[in-house]
């Protein structure tokens, strides 16, 4: 019976790499997620496709998993979106927040004018008011973590100087007489060695304190280039390990 199982595996892989190899997917090189599992597309053998994950490890999947996986090809379409949340204070108002913050995406040099930036608000808590915000970019000409990290100290700043409070969720805790975790001690009579003690320093947030924040670096200056470490990577292995690949890049992708 083991034979047998592993017989329809290894036919099974192959059927499935032939009809990949006809449908063509993905290329060599592309950034593919593949049930989950995100990686750079390194070949196609006629038993697993091999992926090399974002940080550096090899993935191998079985052509079978592959046919009927669900994929979604990154790079297919240079144009991507990314979001993030911001929360402001639920005496904020959202829609000049809202407002604020689209118009601080907008200004940076990598963001796409079509589709433009965009946000909506999320969710009305009891501590804050959590709003989404969204922008384009060209992914041949832009990072997609560097984009959205920049995107989103450049919208909390902007928010940050004109005045919304930009809380963090806060919890009221409540504990009921004799539930308490812990045992109460006694208080015991304070001495005068007690009261030489210094207490907690209590450290008030100044208008000089506040002028220190670092801003985000000038737009001029960001690097938002896309990074090559990985696919250098991908290179260096194809070129080392002379191993069959059934993508063709002439061939019609699917």
């Amino acid at each position: 019976f083991a034979v047998g199982f592993a017989v329809k595996d290894t036919i099974e892989n192959y059927i499935a790499s032939i009809m990949l190899s006809l449908r063509q997917p993905f290329r060599p090189r592309d950034f593919v997620s593949i049930d989950s599992h995100e990686g750079v597309v390194i070949r196609l053998t006629s038993r697993a496709t091999i992926l090399m994950t974002t940080d550096g490890n090899h993935l191998r999947i079985p052509n079978a998993v592959v046919f009927k996986a669900i994929i979604l090809n990154y790079t297919t379409n240079p144009e991507r979106r990314f979001d993030f949340t911001l929360g402001i204070g639920v005496n904020d108002d959202p829609v000049a927040a809202t407002e604020a913050g689209v118009e601080a995406i907008a200004s940076l040099p990598f963001i796409l004018d079509s589709p433009p930036p965009g946000s909506f608000v999320e969710m009305m808590g009891d501590s804050n008011i959590v709003i989404r915000f969204m922008g384009w970019i060209n992914q041949k000409e832009t990072d997609f973590l560097k984009a959205r990290s920049y995107a989103m100290q450049k919208a909390r700043e902007v928010l940050a100087e004109q005045g919304f409070s930009l809380p963090v969720p806060s919890y009221n805790l409540r504990f009921d007489d004799g539930v308490l975790p812990f045992q109460t001690l006694k208080s015991k009579p304070e001495t005068e060695a007690d009261k030489k003690q210094p207490g907690p320093r209590e450290h008030v947030i100044s208008v000089e304190d506040v002028e220190d924040v670092e801003h985000v670096e000038d737009i001029e200056e960001m690097d938002v280039s896309p990074e090559q470490h990985l696919q250098e990577k991908v290179e260096d292995e194809r070129q080392a390990t002379q191993e069959e690949d059934l993508l063709d890049e002439d061939s019609p992708k699917e």
